[in-house]
């Protein structure tokens, strides 16, 4: 039954989009394993998973973290950085286009990630890469849970 007013779910499903307000170093918060596991049935239920062979996760090493991190906080202590980074944003992609011979299955739309930093006033780096410093945008990761095993011999 409808009450006439929108909870935060349905406003922000409706609109994707929000104006970012406040501190961007701030936003994230801890779920909890129950949390997560309602998240990830929601979605291979949305997507009619096959759990053998569908991804729906992907895993950076910390190595590569790390290396990342201290990019954004080398392009940081840098004068030329007006604007500092204060997020990383979080892209889907796919890597070999659809095409009307070729066509992605739905399941199959999203098959990488990346973490792209973003400034304080809620930009993408990207804008400004090439004029400042060098930071990279972290992406190649490896699907998983289900190919970790096949791709890195993981037990």
């Amino acid at each position: 039954m409808e009450t006439g007013t929108k909870n935060q779910a349905v406003a922000a499903s409706e609109d994707k989009c929000l104006p970012i307000t406040g501190d961007i170093r701030i936003i994230g918060d801890p779920i909890t394993q129950t949390t997560a596991t309602t998240y990830v049935k929601n979605y291979r239920d949305a997507v009619n998973d096959d759990p053998a062979t569908h991804n729906y996760g992907f895993v950076f090493g910390l190595a590569k973290i790390d290396a990342f991190r201290a990019e954004i906080e080398a392009y940081n202590a840098t004068p030329e950085a007006v604007k500092k980074i204060a997020g990383i944003r979080v892209f889907f992609g796919l890597t070999v286009p659809s095409t009307v011979s070729n066509p992605t299955p739905p399941d199959r739309a999203v098959d990488t990630v990346f973490l792209m930093p973003v400034l304080e006033d809620g930009t993408d780096l990207y804008k400004v890469h090439d004029l400042i410093v060098n930071v990279s945008i972290l992406g190649n990761p490896r699907p998983c849970p289900n190919e970790c095993k096949k791709l890195y011999f993981i037990e």
